[in-house]
C-alpha cells in the first residue's frame, strides 16, 4: 500500500472525532510517513548519482566520509546544494565564479575539438579511432590528445554514460568510487569526489575533486568538459592515494548517419544507416606522484583507447534496457527537475501578455 492510499479516512468536516477515532487517525499517519519514507528511499536509491567498486570498503568509507571543504556540516549529496561554492580554483588555473570556470572549460573542449585545431600532429589510427597528441598542450611531458571515432548509438544515451556515476563506473573500469557532491543550478553542472586505480595495482590510485558540466545545441551536438579543481576536497580525503590533476577532459557527441555492416549471418549483405555519432575526446591528464614520463604517456592513450570502447559497449547495453527513455527524459532533457513547469509557466505569462495586449488595443 502506498501512502497516498492511506492517507484519507479523516472525519468530515462538522463532524466531532471520538477519542478511539483520532488514535486511529494518528496510527494511520504514523503508518503514511512511514510508507513514505521507505518511497523516498526507494527513489533515492535509484537515481543516486553514486559508484563504488566492490572489494574496495576502505575508498568507500572513506569517500562517504569525506566533505567539501565549504561545508560546515553534513549534507546528504543527492541534493542540490543551497550552499554552491561560489569560486573555484581549477587546476593549473586561477581563482574564478564557477560559472567562469564551466564557461572556460566549454570553450576549450570546442576549440580543441575543431577540426582546424592548432598544434596538432598528423593523425594516425589504431582501432577504427583517429589519435592526435597537442605539442602546444604539454604537461609534465605528457601532451593533450584527441581521439575521434564513429559511434552507432543515440548520443543522448552516450552522455548518460559520462553524467551518471553508476554508468560511468561500467563504462571505465579504473573507477574505484564516484560521488556527486553538488549539482549547480540547472542541473548540468556537478561536483564528483573521483578515485581512479592505475595498472594493475602496483601504483597508488589517484583522487580528484572534478567539475563536470554539458550542453546540448541546437542541432542536437552535446558537448562535455571536466577539470579538477583544487582546494574543494581535503587534501588527504582517501588515505594512500594521490591528489591527481586533470586539466581537461571533453567529449563532443555529433549526431551523425553511421552505416552499419549486415550481420555475418544475414543473406542481405547491404549495410543499414543507423543514428550514431561522431565522437571527439580530449585528455590531458597529470598522474602527480613518481611515474616516469614515457609510462605516463603511454598509460594516458592505452587508458583513453579502452576507455572509448567501454563507452560504446556501455552505451549500446543501455539503449536496450527498458528504463532509457526515462533516464533521458530524467538526466538530459530535463536536468533541473522542473524545466516542463517552467515552460508551463512561460506559456501562461505569454498567453497572458497577449491577452493584456489585446485589451490594452481595444481600449485605445
Amino acid at each position: 500500500m502506498t501512502a497516498a492510499e492511506l492517507d484519507g479516512g479523516l472525519p468530515a468536516e462538522g463532524e466531532v472525532p471520538n477519542e478511539l477515532s483520532v488514535v486511529a487517525d494518528r496510527r494511520k499517519s504514523l503508518v503514511a510517513a512511514k510508507v513514505r519514507l521507505q518511497e523516498a528511499r526507494a527513489e533515492h536509491a535509484k537515481y543516486a548519482n553514486v559508484f563504488f567498486k566492490e572489494g574496495h570498503e576502505s575508498i568507500r568509507a572513506a569517500g562517504q566520509s569525506t566533505q567539501l571543504v565549504s561545508s560546515k556540516k553534513w549534507y546528504n549529496f543527492w541534493e542540490k546544494a543551497s550552499r554552491v561554492p561560489k569560486v573555484l580554483v581549477p587546476s593549473g588555473g586561477v581563482e574564478a565564479p564557477w560559472s567562469e570556470v564551466a564557461e572556460k572549460a566549454m570553450d576549450e573542449v570546442r576549440m580543441l575539438a575543431a577540426a582546424d585545431a592548432e598544434g596538432f600532429a598528423a593523425a594516425s589510427s589504431k582501432n577504427g579511432a583517429s589519435v592526435q597528441f597537442n605539442t602546444k598542450h604539454v604537461s609534465g611531458g605528457v601532451p593533450l590528445v584527441r581521439v575521434v571515432k564513429d559511434i552507432p548509438v543515440d548520443p543522448k544515451v552516450l552522455l548518460l554514460t559520462q553524467i551518471r556515476a553508476p554508468l560511468l563506473g561500467e563504462t571505465d573500469p579504473s573507477v574505484l568510487y564516484m560521488r556527486e557532491h553538488y549539482a549547480f543550478r540547472g542541473g548540468k553542472t556537478t561536483l564528483f569526489h573521483k578515485v581512479n586505480k592505475l595498472g594493475p595495482g602496483m601504483v597508488a590510485p589517484r583522487d580528484v575533486a572534478l567539475f563536470q558540466t554539458w550542453d546540448m545545441d541546437a542541432d542536437g551536438t552535446i558537448t562535455l568538459a571536466a577539470r579538477s579543481v583544487d582546494g574543494s576536497l581535503p587534501a588527504k580525503a582517501v588515505p594512500g592515494a594521490v591528489r591527481g590533476s586533470v586539466l581537461l577532459f571533453g567529449m563532443q557527441i555529433k549526431p551523425k548517419t553511421l552505416s552499419k555492416p549486415s550481420s555475418f549471418f544475414s543473406f542481405d549483405k547491404t549495410p543499414t544507416e543507423v543514428e550514431g555519432a561522431e565522437v571527439t575526446i580530449i585528455s590531458h591528464s597529470v598522474m602527480k606522484g613518481f611515474v616516469p614520463t614515457f609510462l605516463a604517456k603511454g598509460y594516458m592513450l592505452q587508458e583513453v583507447f579502452g576507455y572509448l570502447n567501454s563507452v560504446e559497449i556501455t552505451a549500446a547495453a543501455l539503449e536496450k534496457q527498458g528504463d532509457k527513455e526515462e533516464q533521458i527524459k530524467r538526466f538530459v532533457l530535463y536536468p533541473n527537475g522542473d524545466e516542463e513547469e517552467e515552460e508551463e509557466e512561460n506559456e501562461e505569462e505569454q498567453e497572458q501578455a497577449a491577452e493584456n495586449a489585446q485589451d490594452e488595443a481595444k481600449e485605445e
